[in-house]
């Protein structure tokens, strides 16, 4: 556990001993701890309170204290110690009211009582950032901790709180409120948020932005960790894991009792949405956070209609699937939302009747229409890098202090003919120049472990040597990560340019590891080309992972042995197996556009399928041909495959990991 720590015992020595005395300093099992607050409140009879609270009550009666805060009962407590005494202070019980006081009056100093740890720490953080004197009731207790019953005590572990954290509240009269809902993908900021709000701001529309999804991280993080003591355990009897947000964990996001533990939130976000009535309700959505969206979205329109819900994000990629994927909103952005929001959302809080619009899904189109995308921008640079001016950069780091920011060079795929994969998009890459400007930018604020968030870092190989070579050029003292395919350009050089520029991690989407699966997964390239690809990023300095996805039409039991025979043949130069996969046929890969000429065969007709499965095919519903691989085969091979990787000690990343577990127990519909 992270509460455990090494205590390092020193014996005392005078200045001249210190020189002779050679003895090792002793080291000792500890743990961090904290108090409890809520375990005091709660689970703390009213006579064992009574120390404390007089240290307490002792402070105000010498006037210590102007102001307290307290939205529980021990104020009532403290006052009855007090007893007759007069003592002049005032209490709030409403945050917000007790915040609005602290700006327009001169205060000595406040006593937060609060016991909530997504209360007491944020308010805390906020008093000591406007440099108002303040104490808390933990501050009290560590203070006086032999007055503190045992109990009170947890193991914590060390972690960035107290911080700020911005209110839940919105300004009224918006043209367009633009959301996101938990979860994404650790602390990251929000990339295509942020492009959509740059477009918004090219409007004359009055708007806000604001992310859910952090304040929801935090508040989770901090009630964990001081609430209950690193571990919630839900109604159901379900441990949550530490970090429910780790990729590794996103399959929570759909489930009953974990959405409903987030509710709380979601439900203050709403009344807040519905008391600032703002004409446009915007939301992104993406897998993990689809849930809560939907929740949300009912709920708003449940309560006002009136508010227009425009979706876009991730999940809005195909207009075949459109109002399938979420029926709650009145239009849907498909692709990319940024180059289309700027017009929809003005038409929309103007009061016009959208109809058959480039890019945009409406009811009131046309029946049977011919979709037609909306624009495309060649040149990305035009669309400026985000700058999260929403809220402060700080905000975007996990609870223990680390920090990874996502950043987009390109859009798109230029390869583009892989055939499992639905991401077909058009492939742009943004000026070097330009593109560091915004990694010099995030780096003044503090950033400096960078992710590419995109699927095809070097789909223009010279480019990326550009961005190496401006990074050098300006000395940036950066980390650097991204996914890329495996290419013949790649050479020694290549690799140890971006080693030089600061890549510290490369994860190349491999998917295949013997001739034939490469030929039919259309990869563009053979084992020897891989192999070099690794050998030459690996001894680089840069780490290695691998995808892998077993079982497309055509392949054979030999196939899968090559394919484990090249793994444990190059394993010095592959960290681990990040993603590996039984093939999903998802909708827009060529195996759903096109399943005859690959020989898949489904056991019910596939319009039935497309009716009720809008994004993939089930397992179990679909087969091929020549030589037969159904749902057994692919989990009988994907077992095997992972079966002889570990015994042969070569290691998973989380991610693979909790796949494997969910193939073998059959909790995956789309992978077995």
């Amino acid at each position: 556990m992270f509460a455990n720590v090494k205590l390092r015992l020193r014996e005392k020595v005078n200045f001249f001993d210190k020189f002779t005395n050679k003895k090792e300093d002793i080291l000792i099992d500890g743990q961090r701890i904290d108090f409890n607050a809520m375990n005091f409140l709660f689970l703390t009879n009213k006579l064992t309170m009574i120390p404390l609270l007089k240290i307490i009550a002792n402070s105000l009666s010498e006037g210590e204290f102007d102001i307290i805060f307290c939205d529980n009962s021990l104020i009532e407590q403290i006052e009855k110690i007090l007893g007759n005494k007069k003592i002049k202070y005032k209490v709030y019980k409403d945050k917000n009211l007790f915040l609005e006081t602290i700006q327009t009056l001169k205060i000595k100093k406040v006593l937060n009582l609060a016991c909530k740890a997504d209360i007491y720490l944020p308010l805390q953080a906020e008093l000591n950032e406007n440099e108002v004197p303040n104490t808390t009731l933990r501050d009290v207790a560590l203070e006086n901790f032999e007055l503190v019953p045992e109990h009170c005590f947890i193991p914590v572990e060390k972690n960035i709180y107290p911080i700020p954290i911005p209110k839940i509240k919105f300004r009224k009269n918006l043209d367009i409120l633009l959301l996101d809902c938990p979860s994404r993908n650790l602390s990251m900021m929000p990339n295509g948020l942020g492009y959509v709000n740059n477009a918004l701001k090219k409007t004359k529309l009055n708007f806000e932005t604001y992310d859910l999804d952090i304040i929801t991280y935090h508040k989770f993080h901090m009630t964990r960790i001081y609430d209950h003591g690193g571990e919630i355990t839900l109604e159901s009897g379900v441990v949550l894991p530490k970090d429910p947000w780790l990729a590794e964990h996103y399959d929570l996001w759909g489930e009953e009792d974990v959405i409903s533990y987030f509710h709380p939130i979601i439900y203050e976000a709403a009344e807040a949405i519905l008391e600032a009535k703002p004409k446009i309700l915007g939301l992104s959505i993406q897998q993990c956070n689809h849930s809560l969206s939907e929740f949300l979205a009912i709920y708003i329109k449940k309560k006002n209609p009136n508010i227009k819900i425009i979706v876009g994000g991730f999940s809005c990629y195909n207009p075949n699937i459109g109002f399938k994927a979420f029926p709650h909103a009145d239009y849907m952005a498909i692709g990319e939302a940024d180059l289309t929001i700027a017009e929809l959302a003005t038409k929309v809080a103007n009061g016009e009747e959208i109809v058959d619009m480039p890019g945009v899904l409406s009811y009131q189109d046309t029946d049977f229409r011919l979709f037609v995308p909306g624009p495309m921008e060649n040149d990305l640079d035009k669309l400026e890098d985000p700058r999260y001016e929403w809220f402060p950069i700080s905000i975007y780091r996990n609870w223990d202090g680390y920090q990874l920011t996502p950043v987009i060079a390109s859009r798109g795929c230029r390869w583009s003919r892989c055939t499992f994969c639905a991401e077909r998009f058009y492939w742009r890459i943004r000026d070097p120049k330009k593109f560091v400007d915004e990694l010099e930018f995030l780096q003044s604020q503090g950033a400096h472990l960078f992710m590419f968030n995109e699927s095809d870092l070097n789909g223009s190989p010279e480019t990326v040597l550009e961005i190496c070579d401006e990074i050098i050029k300006r000395g940036l003292k950066i980390k650097l990560t991204a996914q890329l395919r495996i290419h013949k350009k790649s050479d020694k050089a290549f690799f140890m340019k971006l080693a030089k520029a600061g890549f510290v991690a490369l994860r190349f989407g491999v998917d295949a590891f013997s001739e034939n699966t490469m030929r039919l997964q259309k990869k563009g390239y053979g084992p020897d080309i891989v192999e070099q690809n690794l050998r030459d990023c690996w001894e680089s300095g840069i780490f290695t992972e691998v995808n892998w996805v077993i079982g497309v039409p055509g392949e054979t039991e030999q196939d899968c042995e090559e394919g484990v025979n090249f793994i444990l043949r190059n394993r010095q130069y592959i960290g681990r197996i990040a993603n590996i996969n039984p093939l999903i046929l998802v909708n827009g890969s060529v195996y759903w556009i096109d399943p005859e000429q690959h020989g898949i065969k489904f056991k019910v007709p596939q319009d039935e399928i497309a009716s009720d499965q809008e994004r993939y095919v089930p397992s179990n519903l679909w087969y091929s041909t020549d030589p037969f691989i159904d749902s057994t085969v692919r989990k009988k091979r994907f077992e095997g495959i992972i079966t002889n990787l570990i015994d042969n000690g070569f290691p998973l990343g989380p991610w693979a990991d909790k796949i494997y577990n969910e193939v073998k127990n059959s909790k995956d519909q789309a992978r077995a």
